[in-house]
């Protein structure tokens, strides 16, 4: 009985470990879906309503400005879908789970120009909730970025974003709906005859409508494969850099208060339970270990890198290695190799890989190189062939002997690798260019 006890707990903890390093490894899209899909089939975890506003997080720091968090604002790159940058828009506390699982399926209606086609008793059908819950919710996905998405037609989508940027008159939307057609054989007197306007306010309307997108998905390309969500910031605050964790948006979950006060003599109904309730219990604890576990290793990073996010040029990044993050957080290896994988991160220079950080040290025999990375010294090969003189190009082993002088010792081989990949011809070529 007892080995039964104790190999059934080790079962529990190894599923348990296997999950956790499961959610670490996803990135952030990743861990939204998952938490959804568990939503729906763990009746044990719910969405908390009223989530811990955690300091270091988006929403906390715009709050001041009377502002919610908006992803434009971040240096956004590309490779994401255009319902994830949806979702990540959507303020869920203001939602029951039953409301946002419907949210989510509308925005998954969308067609590949951004648009809703769908009329509101279809969607009413689909997603089971009333019409004028829908009506609602449309109106909500077309208050989100980019402007005009969530409209049924190119038309209604016009409107939306002069409605949002301000510009929009009741003129606008006559001419959108019934005009398009003449402005663009340039019937511009016809046009202004009807409207009672001057030919010149007729094109300026026109000019304005031409500088909308009819099709808003379109910025987000083929398939709407465009757009990553950074996991981590990085912003300046207060004469230091400070790690956010982008992950205001992803909900948060609890355990269902309901379902820890089930009481039942019912064995098969008491496992199932216990079953659900571990689930829920080391889904939660994954969620926030992976949280801490970002944390550590994005600060490690952006304090070993503090000179790349001070000036961007990647001649400043130094070694940093698995190893030396795993030794500084106490952390298994092959643990910070998962939290690393497919995340992403922000600054004001751009978005990197997280992996675009670390950088291996350059050795000669038992002499380690400072702090010169591989780009570092890829840097001053390219300043060095830049500076030299034109009619005296520097072969390959002359660049060996004044990198030597920086104190930075590599083979002449390592000089004509590091120099190719730079796209730099040998000094032959470039004598004669």
């Amino acid at each position: 009985m007892n080995n039964y006890i104790m190999t059934e707990q080790k079962t529990s903890i190894t599923q348990t470990l296997q999950q956790s390093l499961n959610i670490l490894s996803m990135n952030n899209h990743e861990l939204e879906t998952y938490i959804l899909k568990e939503i729906e089939e763990c009746p044990a975890i719910e969405v908390d309503e009223n989530p811990i506003q955690y300091i270091n997080s988006p929403k906390f720091y715009l709050s001041s400005l009377e502002n919610k968090f908006d992803p434009l604002n971040v240096n956004i790159y590309k490779g994401e879908k255009l319902e994830d940058y949806l979702k990540s828009q959507i303020e869920i506390k203001f939602f029951t789970n039953a409301e946002y699982i419907a949210l989510v399926s509308m925005i998954e209606l969308l067609d590949k120009n951004g648009y809703l086609k769908e009329t509101n008793e279809e969607i009413s059908s689909i997603v089971g909730l009333d019409e004028n819950k829908i009506i609602e919710f449309r109106e909500y996905i077309q208050s989100l970025n980019p402007h005009g998405i969530g409209a049924r037609d190119f038309k209604e989508s016009l409107i939306i974003q002069l409605k949002m940027s301000k510009k929009y008159t009741f003129i606008f939307e006559i001419i959108i709906n019934e005009y398009l057609e003449d402005l663009s054989k340039g019937n511009f007197n016809k046009v202004a005859k009807e409207l009672n306007l001057t030919k010149e306010e007729v094109k300026n309307y026109f000019k304005e409508i031409r500088a909308l997108n009819p099709k808003p998905a379109n910025g987000f390309g083929l398939n709407q494969q465009n757009y990553i969500i950074p996991d981590i910031l990085v912003e300046f605050n207060k004469n230091e850099y400070e790690v956010i964790l982008n992950d205001s948006y992803i909900p948060k979950v609890v355990i269902n208060n309901y379902w820890s006060k089930i009481k039942t003599n019912d064995t098969e109904i008491q496992n199932y339970i216990k079953e659900k309730y571990n689930k829920a219990q080391s889904i939660i604890k994954g969620i926030e270990e992976r949280r801490k576990t970002l944390q550590k290793v994005a600060q490690i990073i952006v304090n070993t890198q503090y000179q790349f996010f001070r000036t961007g040029d990647p001649i400043n990044l130094v070694p940093l290695n698995l190893q030396y993050i795993a030794n500084a957080t106490g952390v298994h290896q092959s643990t910070i190799s998962r939290a690393l994988n497919t995340k992403y991160l922000s600054c004001r220079h751009g978005i990197y890989s997280l992996k675009y950080f670390l950088v291996s040290g350059t050795t000669h025999k038992n002499h380690i190189v400072g702090d010169r990375s591989k780009e570092n010294i890829k840097q001053e090969i390219k300043k060095l062939i830049q500076g030299e003189n034109m009619e005296k190009p520097l072969s390959d082993s002359k660049i060996k002997e004044e990198l030597q002088l920086l104190e930075i010792y590599i083979s002449r081989r390592t000089v004509v690798k590091y120099r190719e990949e730079l796209g730099i011809p040998n000094s032959i070529k470039r004598g004669v260019m």
